[in-house]
């Protein structure tokens, strides 16, 4: 989670390490109507962590490269190098679980 001074953030970090993340997410989003950028940048990370547990990647990949154009840190472009990772990975999953139930005896017409 990215930190700030934002007690509203803070607050919704914590929840997210306890796993209540739907306590989280409503706290970040609270803190995003503020005027300073730096708490902007935390909540938009932590609502791309947030959609990445989720599974959302894609939204996910849009938070990370906005909050990455918005600070210009180049730390944040490892999330989202990781996030492309992931994306690239639950699509090769995907891929073989179709391949595997159009032709669920593959293994045996192989040889495997």
């Amino acid at each position: 989670m990215e930190k700030s001074d934002s007690d509203l953030i803070k607050e919704g970090n914590k929840a997210a390490y306890k796993g209540n993340w739907e306590r989280a997410v409503t706290l970040w989003n609270e803190a995003k109507s503020s005027d300073i950028k730096e708490d902007e940048i935390a909540t938009t990370y932590n609502l791309a962590i947030y959609d990445e547990v989720q599974g959302r990647l894609e939204q996910a990949l849009q938070k990370f490269e906005a909050v990455y154009g918005s600070s210009g840190d180049a730390k944040y472009t490892i999330d989202i190098a990781s996030n492309r990772t992931s994306n690239s990975r639950r699509m090769l999953r995907e891929s073989t679980r179709s391949r595997e139930t159009i032709i669920p005896n593959s293994k045996k017409l192989t040889g495997g």
